[in-house]
């Protein structure tokens, strides 16, 4: 009998409360609310928020309504666009000063393989909000990557004679 009282207590260290991860996620949008700084801000959100919103969105994908996780995939690409037009107002010239967009380029390029995850594992006829939205995050992402890597005119090829 007292075999069975230490191996039951480190079992209940383990399971979270469910909300536990709702808090964390709150905490990280308060922390990021509080930063005025547009370079701050996108580095922020590409190391600790962008990060844990992709992973609650794919939650939601494998267990809430469709709607609920559609909404919330909008949301986020609402706030990424948001993020890149604030940053390119405060930084004139990206290719010299990159920081903010560096990161938040690399997060996007994450965020959207595993966003094209979750639509390969949804069902054909609802994978076209997602879709629309995962589009949506690559303009932004080429848009990023242009501003980073501006491309030179390039020199006319010579036609062979």
């Amino acid at each position: 009998m007292w075999l069975a009282l230490p191996l039951a207590v480190p079992a209940l260290h383990l399971v979270r409360p469910p909300s536990a991860a709702n808090q964390q996620l709150a905490e990280l949008q308060h922390r990021f609310d509080l930063e005025k700084n547009p370079v701050r801000r996108a580095q922020f959100f590409s190391k600790k928020l962008g990060p844990a919103l992709i992973s609650e969105i794919a939650d939601l994908y494998r267990t809430a309504p469709l709607e609920t996780a559609n909404a919330q995939v909008r949301a986020y690409a609402d706030l990424v666009s948001k993020l890149s037009e604030d940053l390119t107002q405060a930084v004139p010239d990206p290719e010299r000063h990159s920081a903010g967009f560096k990161q938040l380029e690399i997060h996007l390029r994450n965020a959207l393989s595993r966003l094209r995850d979750v639509s390969t594992s949804l069902p054909f006829n609802d994978r076209e909000e997602l879709k629309k939205q995962i589009g949506r995050l690559e303009r932004v992402r080429d848009d990023i990557f242009d501003k980073l890597f501006p491309r030179s005119p390039r020199p006319p090829k010579e036609e062979p004679q």
